[in-house]
């Protein structure tokens, strides 16, 4: 029998890795660049987490490498579509090709295997909360970067609402030639916009192989940056519509677990696994042209036309 409980803990589970990589997906597009190789980093982030917290045995650790991982893929992506004027699409799409390559040449460098690493040391469960009345059981039990992801969402909310930082990468989106007539460094912005995006898909991917586990396998990522995308989408590139987003895939991700842990349909579990990503075919078509993207995304800027 299905358990609402157990499906609301699942959706606040699984969504996670979904907000840091879509928030880095917003920061990414309101800055004028198309960020598709958030699924590669994710799966990077997830490799480097595991691979440096299996030899300190150390997760924190593992959960800076795992950002500084997603960030140095962003900062290729960044060189080609900013720098270089490349294709944004083609860059991200190579991004995402290459993590699936190298992190399974590495998973067989370490362990000498294909398919998953042996167990590492992972992040423990937030006991601090444990004692709180009625909902502290709860808390306990996830993961410190749940909370992590909470703070990034509001802060990044208050960039965009309340700073002139997020003025400026709102306007750098919108129209980086207006941007630099007053004065903006557009590729500053977008650099740093891009390079923190990789950074939070980082973050999502060592909640996988850290948090929500404590190994890693190959392909984790699962098509988790492109149902980021997607919220991003569907949330229109607002930070709070964004992640509940987030939340709205996850429960449905919740509950083909669910269905799959109780059996009761009897389907294959491929098949259930499908279920939040033909949601998010279904909800992207009947949304699509209701969503304006900011009017420089995807869009180069070379100086030189400036």
């Amino acid at each position: 029998m299905i358990s609402i409980e157990a499906i609301i803990l699942m959706t606040i589970s699984t969504a996670v890795p979904l907000v840091f990589a879509s928030l880095g997906g917003v920061l990414s597009e309101r800055s004028g660049v198309t960020n598709i190789g958030i699924e590669g980093m994710i799966l990077f982030g997830a490799f480097c987490g595991m691979a440096v917290s299996y030899f300190t045995k150390n997760p924190v650790l593992g959960v800076i490498a795992a950002a500084v991982g997603g960030g140095l893929l962003a900062l290729i992506h960044a060189f080609i579509s900013i720098s270089c004027g490349g294709p944004q699409a083609v860059s991200a799409t190579g991004i995402t090709l290459f993590s699936v390559g190298i992190t399974s040449f590495g998973l067989r460098l370490i362990f000498n295997r294909a398919g998953n690493s042996d167990p590492v040391a992972y992040l423990p469960t937030t006991e601090i909360f444990r004692d709180i009345p009625v909902i502290g059981k709860y808390m306990a039990n996830f993961s410190p970067l749940l909370y992590l992801a909470i703070i990034v969402g509001v802060g990044i909310w208050y960039l965009f609402r309340h700073t002139p930082l997020g003025l400026r990468i709102h306007t750098v989106g919108e129209n980086p030639k207006v941007a630099e007539t007053l004065g903006i460094n557009v590729w500053r912005i977008r650099y740093w916009c891009v390079i923190v995006s990789g950074m939070l898909a980082g973050l999502g991917g060592a909640y996988l192989s850290l948090g929500q586990m404590n190994l890693f396998q190959e392909n984790m990522s699962a098509g988790r940056g492109y149902l980021a995308l997607a919220a991003v989408i569907l949330g229109r590139w607002k930070p709070l519509g964004v992640i509940a987003a987030c939340l709205f895939f996850s429960v449905f991700d919740a509950i083909q677990l669910q269905l799959q842990a109780t059996n009761m349909t009897g389907l294959s579990p491929t098949i259930l696994s499908a279920i939040p990503y033909v949601v998010c075919l279904l909800v992207l078509a009947f949304s699509f042209g209701k969503s304006k993207a900011p009017a420089a995304n995807g869009k180069p800027y070379l100086k030189k036309q400036g």
